[in-house]
């Protein structure tokens, strides 16, 4: 039987990996929409 002490470790550390992964995806999201948005702009001006 696995301690509840442990499985609330293990819970706590993928929520972490999770925000990790989602505020990295959502980074990447953003970079590559600002990339677009540039030259969006400049065939525009």
């Amino acid at each position: 039987m696995i301690s509840l002490k442990v499985i609330h470790i293990i819970q706590f550390n993928i929520n972490k990996l999770i925000q990790l992964f989602v505020m990295y995806t959502v980074q990447n999201l953003f970079k590559k929409f600002n990339l677009i948005n540039q030259e969006y702009f400049l065939k525009n001006q």
